[in-house]
């Protein structure tokens, strides 16, 4: 149902940040004993640049286990300790000085960092994530269940609860992420919270908040940069163009459709959820169809046989595209689809007014439209 963007990169890093001072930036000293590694093993500090981590020092534990890295830093940045390859554990340096001790010789092993409130932060959001993954794991395992047994209803009530606990859970992210001030613990935690309508909104606040207070920041420029392409897809802009092949190998485009409320269903044959769905768009179709509804489903199927199969087991009569490339398709990029269903509703002027519509959200939403 679900798919966190960066959730891997963050559920591995352990934060420990502080805001600059006036007077630049002091040394550093990153230190720590180390439990299961022989006295004279090296010990690695690298930093991340750009997609890998770069070594930038070395220094070896001592006859008491222990071991020091000194540094001077221009920001907050990521970094790791190396433990011989054998252990890895991930932080974010400013100017305070730090202590890890840990392990040294498994990579699940015993690993502490004191030394920053953002250490606090962290392990709350990673606490956060957790409680709600668990949740929502329990879901799908009905979920599953009742999809076994063809039981539709009960199908659509649990993504209908699925749905009201990811906005409870992006609710109070959002509280904790503002409260978080110009940690960049904030803006990696942004990575948790789902696509809804009003994300653009709170990161554009965000991203003003950074560009105040720490404009030279790199990650200030990412988050910059990425507001800026999430304007494409704000509720009131022009949803961008699409043009695919349709079943028969004819191009059909998003524009095509200008003059009708058009709901832009990003599918696959081989999605479960979204095959659980299709019985309730089909219902709203056969409603409002006539009244200037119409569906553009553009599917992320990687074979024709899986798309058109499931078009006509499903009963979807209404427009279809598809390039047959997965997430790697053009409109799918386009629309930062990372997970799916995923919904865009367009209005006759082509401008996006909904986000990510399904179950009773969509009835309700175009029972506000057309009744």
């Amino acid at each position: 149902m679900r798919k966190i963007l960066l959730a891997i990169l963050i559920s591995q890093f352990i934060f420990s940040c502080t805001q600059k001072n006036a007077t630049g930036s002091p040394d550093l000293t990153v230190s720590g004993k180390v439990n299961n590694l022989n006295p004279g093993s090296k010990v690695y500090l690298e930093e991340l640049t750009g997609n890998s981590f770069k070594r930038i020092d070395t220094t070896q534990i001592d006859g008491d286990n222990n071991y020091s890295f000194s540094l001077r830093i221009s920001e907050p940045s990521f970094y790791r300790i190396n433990f011989l390859d054998k252990q890895f554990v991930n932080l974010i340096l400013n100017e305070t000085d730090v202590t890890v001790n840990a392990d040294g010789d498994e990579p699940m092993g015993f690993a502490e960092i004191k030394g920053s409130i953002d250490t606090d932060y962290f392990t709350e959001i990673n606490g956060m994530s957790e409680e709600f993954q668990m949740k929502v794991q329990a879901l799908n395992v009905q979920f599953a269940n009742a999809s076994r047994q063809g039981d539709t209803q009960t199908a659509m009530n649990l993504s209908s609860k699925y749905s009201f606990l990811e906005q409870e859970f992006d609710k109070k992210l959002k509280t904790r992420i503002w409260e978080m001030g110009t940690s960049i613990t904030a803006i990696l935690s942004i990575s948790f919270l789902n696509n809804q309508d009003d994300i653009y909104t709170f990161l554009d606040s965000l991203a003003q908040r950074f560009n105040n207070e720490l404009p030279a920041s790199k990650f200030t420029k990412q988050l910059v940069s990425q507001v800026d392409q999430m304007s494409k897809l704000a509720i009131g802009a022009i949803a961008p163009e699409i043009e695919l092949p349709d079943p028969e190998g004819n191009p059909i485009t998003l524009s095509s459709l200008r003059g009708k409320h058009v709901l832009i269903d990003f599918w696959a044959g081989w999605c479960k959820p979204c095959r659980v769905e299709n019985p309730n768009v089909l219902r709203m179709y056969n409603v409002y169809h006539d009244k200037g509804f119409e569906i553009f489903g553009v599917s992320l199927d990687r074979t024709r046989q899986q798309w058109i199969s499931a078009i006509q087991q499903d009963g979807l009569i209404w427009k279809h595209g598809s390039d047959l490339t997965y997430f790697q398709s053009q409109a799918a990029q386009e629309y930062q689809i990372a997970a799916i269903p995923a919904t865009y509703l367009v209005d006759p002027d082509g401008r996006i007014i909904a986000k990510n519509l399904r179950g009773p959200s969509l009835e309700s939403k175009l029972g506000e439209i057309f009744d």
